[in-house]
């Protein structure tokens, strides 16, 4: 079960106006799984090996 409204309706009643929402910390957990070790530049890739970046040619 996602008790995840559940906690977060919890949370903003006890935080209040100093509630802030930021999903960099999700995202990253759950899409930058890893990263290649060869070349000068790398990028974090997700679970089918996809760089959610590319460098511009």
């Amino acid at each position: 079960t996602d008790n995840g409204p559940k906690i977060t309706k919890a949370i903003k009643g006890v935080l209040k106006d100093d509630y802030n929402y930021d999903s960099t910390l999700y995202r990253s957990f759950t899409q930058c799984l890893f990263i290649e070790d060869e070349g000068d530049i790398v990028f974090y890739k997700n679970k089918h090996g996809i760089a959610a970046r590319r460098l511009q040619e």
